[in-house]
């Protein structure tokens, strides 16, 4: 599937995973477009897009077309290159397939329909242009905000209101992965400072506890940006770097 538009041509291909029911998706590039987030529907049938300096589209029919949404700002995704846009502004809800939510420069903002329109919710900690906006799987309405040295904060009620974990003072990078045995929340990993020290976590209790898993012989350096829980293996997480690949560290047997 590709679309384009004026000096642009995006190639996009979809698997479905039948376990999870979420579209897998892959933006391929072609000649220059300022583009950094896609999400989808558990449907997969809508896509919604966010290009740098622009406000979020939505497509109906996989990508064939693109309408812009209502409501929300323009810039969530911030710089004019792809060296400027790491911030991860955007995310869906992973229970209701028609919650999304976003966030700019301390204001949230959420779509009840798709990205059709959007309204703003709630005020956060104005992050700059490092953040990370994740959902929890599993969770409806529970939606957390890494919000680099403000930390993270939490929302079990789609962002109306936010409270703050109160041991993660940095959260350079945050994900979700796999819920340890026995627990039907999942897992928390997050790249930053915790209690004051400086390393790589996990908490199995959103956020009540946190121990570090880290391994100080092998530093990922060179502005790790980019953070994934697997989500079916328990302690198993992903960092991608800006030129030394991607790591991954999982429990020792």
């Amino acid at each position: 599937m590709e679309w384009s538009r004026p000096n642009t041509k995006i190639t996009l291909s979809t698997k479905r995973n039948p376990l999870i029911g979420f579209e897998v998706l892959q933006v391929c590039r072609i000649k220059h477009v300022d583009d950094r987030k896609i999400e989808s529907l558990t449907s997969g049938a809508r896509i919604i897009w966010v290009p740098q300096g622009q406000v979020p589209f939505y497509s109906e029919d996989r990508g064939t077309t693109w309408v812009a949404s209502t409501g929300a700002p323009a810039g969530a995704m911030k710089g004019t290159t792809i060296f400027q846009c790491f911030n991860q502004p955007l995310a869906a809800d992973r229970v209701d397939s028609n919650i999304f939510y976003l966030y700019k420069s301390g204001r949230f903002y959420r779509s009840s329909d798709g990205s059709t329109t959007w309204a703003e919710v709630s005020s956060l900690p104005d992050s700059g242009d490092w953040h990370t906006i994740q959902a929890a799987p599993g969770m409806k309405g529970e939606v957390w905000a890494g919000l680099d040295s403000s930390g993270i904060y939490r929302s079990s009620n789609s962002g109306d209101t936010f409270t703050r974990i109160q041991k993660v003072q940095r959260a350079r990078l945050m994900a979700f992965g796999k819920a340890a045995p026995g627990r039907s929340n999942p897992a928390v990993f997050v790249y930053g400072r915790v209690e004051n020290n400086d390393g790589i976590f996990r908490s199995d209790d959103m956020g009540a506890t946190w121990v570090a898993i880290g391994d100080s012989k092998v530093p990922i350096g060179n502005e790790p940006n980019t953070m994934a829980g697997d989500r079916q293996v328990f302690g198993r997480v992903y960092i991608g770097t800006n030129g030394r690949g991607i790591y991954y560290g999982q429990l020792l047997e």
